[in-house]
């Protein structure tokens, strides 16, 4: 006789619901990177001396590059709680199909 069919889906919900967390707090972590670093070009804080159009080059540079990497971070959080979600209900509507087809009663939720 064939072992029966068991599928533990509330470890997938949980990492699905953790790493949502996860991304939004990333998300969270980028708006306020950008809050923190905006600036009115026509009048940077830096000024307009050839000392602050230097510094200006270097800041604005490493302040895309970071701003672009944590963007990068949260978005594949996110697919990853995107795809955790799907193979969840994935792996519940096979065991589901199982059960009605191979009339294999033993369930685990």
């Amino acid at each position: 006789m064939p072992e029966p069919l068991e599928v533990h889906f509330a470890p997938l919900a949980r990492g699905t619901h953790e790493l949502s967390l996860t991304g939004e707090s990333f998300l969270k972590l980028l708006r306020a990177f950008s809050d923190a670093v905006k600036y009115d070009p026509s009048n940077p804080p830096w000024g307009t001396t050839p000392d602050g159009e230097q510094f200006e080059k270097g800041y604005v540079s490493a302040v895309v590059a970071t701003r672009d990497a944590v963007d990068g971070v949260a978005s594949t959080v996110e697919e990853l709680a995107n795809r955790t979600h799907e193979a969840r209900t994935k792996f519940q509507h096979t065991q589901d199909e199982a059960l009605e087809n191979i009339g294999n009663s033993r369930r685990r939720t």
